[in-house]
């Protein structure tokens, strides 16, 4: 089999490398949000932390760079994007506890080392256990909202334990809109004094909730149910790094007024290998391998097995005494059920004090998900026809420091695509995904940093896009023109804290043939905190103005909420 023979091939590549590793070269993130930056922005959620970010949106399932919601989200190097949904840009977030974050990089572009996802990668890493600490937070809310999280860490010698539990329960804002999820997860760490490091992280997650459906075509008895696990084994000897994943994940769908009742069941594992060889004169090079085989079943969809494979190699070249620097690096990947693809990548750079440019091009690539080709619910239609996407992606990015309190940037984009897969909404809410001929995406986002006071930080930010099929002249669905977002934060003194969060986004398709659209809207959050030592009392109001808006893919918004709580820290 394909992916058989060049395991074999790379697997005595990786043993030659391995003899010969150098010091690792890291490619620098786009953004990098460290564990201070996120004490300093008082969030309770990861989607509320992205969306802090300037040119960063996130909602309760997705992640959005440069408009695109083709996003890859690694947490410790493990896949966070639902394998078990119908959308490959759907993210378990339920996996990933705020408390435990280290630090967020995230690359807007994707990249070689991260298997040339067309929509760029958000890669998080959880925090190293050095200290003994706890947190007990419980906040309450209208819907009948309620939310619980227990987080606590011991540090003993050179070994770490982490543990987290979290339950989130809301009756929901649409009839049968309902939530009830549940999270736990232990982390185990060991660390030596020569750069030895080991780490196992086990999380496991369940969910039952209601299937509201589209307003035209509502669905007030589907009941959606799940759980998923999901374990990590990480070690880092030196430059060598190694990280194994397993994900096991189960979904019930189930409607009585359309006899419908679907159970699908998936694992997926995977090994990611990463070290630095010197070649001589020539300098020292990152390399890595990822090999992944899933595996899907269920009463709708017969038994599928897939394997794939990838090998990459990267070049990062900084001139001595200069601010110039540049790369290029290549990625094979081989599939099972695809051919075989080569993206090549590169990048120039210059970088000073006050002002730093990065220029990329690269080649991008993704295949459809097994619930794209094969599985059949009440709103999709199976297509098992569907082909691999292509594309190149071009960026520049101009980043210029004012003075220490004002920073500004903006990039340029441009992605053209080959065989895009969109989902193509027909009649009654049902539809299948296919490949549109030619996509085209370019736009510019800018985005400021400025804290005119000590007191005061502020964060506009703007995108402009263009996204269309070529070939029909219609707009990709989910893909406004405008978005506008303001992150406002005040902390008059040491114990309170506002912070504003408006956006405005611009009218969107909803339907592919572009019959059907979400308006244009203006929505603003607040929230106030009030700290006492170790204890922090916390109002959150969404949505304060009550507005009625859709989002991009046709579903109604939440209207004003509000949650009040307390956190408390030993």
């Amino acid at each position: 089999m394909r992916v058989s023979t060049a395991f074999i091939s790379v697997v005595i590549i990786m043993m030659y490398l391995n003899i010969v590793r150098a010091e690792e070269q890291q490619s620098r993130p786009d953004i990098l949000i460290t564990e201070e930056d996120i004490k300093k922005m008082n969030v309770r959620t990861i989607v509320e932390l992205l969306n802090r970010i300037p040119g960063v949106s996130a909602s309760e399932r997705t992640a959005s760079l440069y408009g695109s919601r083709m996003v890859t989200v690694l947490l410790d190097e493990r896949p966070l994007n639902d394998p078990l949904s119908a959308h490959p840009v759907y993210i378990n977030w339920d996996l990933v506890s705020l408390e435990e974050i280290g630090k967020i990089e995230i690359y807007k572009t994707g990249g070689a080392a991260f298997g040339c996802t067309s929509g760029g990668v958000i890669s998080i890493t959880t925090k190293r256990v050095t200290t003994s600490q706890g947190m007990i937070e419980a906040s309450f809310g209208n819907l009948n909202t309620q939310n619980y999280i227990i987080n606590y860490m011991k540090n003993i010698k050179s070994l770490g334990i982490g543990l987290t539990s979290e339950w989130n329960k809301t009756d929901g804002y649409r009839v049968n809109g309902d939530k009830d999820k549940k999270k736990v997860g232990i982390k185990l760490s060991y660390e030596t004094k020569k750069e030895h490091t080991f780490g196992l992280f086990v999380d496991y997650f369940t969910v039952d909730q209601g299937r509201p459906g589209l307003p035209a075509f509502p669905t007030p008895r589907a009941r959606g149910t799940g759980d998923a696990l999901s374990l990590s084994l990480r070690l880092k000897i030196e430059s060598f790094k190694s990280d194994t994943y397993f994900n096991q994940s189960e979904k019930k769908e189930t409607d009585p007024d359309k006899q419908l009742y679907t159970i699908l069941k998936n694992w997926t594992a995977g090994e990611t290998l990463r070290t630095s060889f010197s070649a001589g004169e020539l300098g020292s090079f990152d390399t890595g391998l990822n090999l992944e085989t899933a595996h899907i079943e269920g009463n709708k969809v017969k038994s599928l097995h897939e394997e794939k494979c990838g090998l990459y190699l990267i070049k990062n070249i900084r001139f001595k005494e200069t601010p110039f620097d540049t790369g290029f690096g290549m990625r094979m990947n081989l599939y099972s059920e695809f051919p075989t693809v080569l993206n090549p990548e590169i990048k120039a750079g210059y970088n000073s004090k006050v002002l730093s440019l990065q220029a990329t091009a690269r080649a991008t690539h993704n295949i459809p998900t097994f619930l794209q080709r094969y599985y059949e619910t009440s709103y999709l239609i199976p297509n098992p026809e569907l082909r691999m996407e292509r594309g190149m992606d071009y960026s520049l990015s101009i980043s210029h420091k004012f003075m220490d309190s004002m920073e500004e940037s903006v990039s340029f984009f441009y992605s053209k695509i080959k065989d895009r897969i969109t989902y193509v909404r027909k009649d009654r809410g049902i539809g299948r995904y296919e490949n549109l001929g030619e996509v085209t995406r370019y736009g510019t986002e800018a985005s400021l940093k400025w804290k005119p006071f000590e007191s005061l930080e502020l964060k506009p930010s703007y995108i402009f896009l263009i996204a269309k099929d070529e070939e029909t002249g219609y707009w990709l669905i989910a893909s406004p023109r405008h978005k506008v977002k303001l992150n406002a934060i005040y902390k008059p003194s040491q114990k309170f804290s506002f912070a504003l969060d408006a956006e405005y986004v611009s009218k969107q398709f909803t339907r592919t043939d572009n019959k059907e659209y979400a308006p244009s809207y203006f929505v603003a959050d607040l929230k106030v905190d009030y700290f006492i030592k170790k204890v922090d009392m916390f109002l959150k109001v969404e949505n304060i103005f009550n507005k009625n808006y859709l989002y991009g893919d046709g579903h109604p918004a939440p209207p004003r909420t509000y949650l009040v709580g307390i956190n408390y820290r030993f």
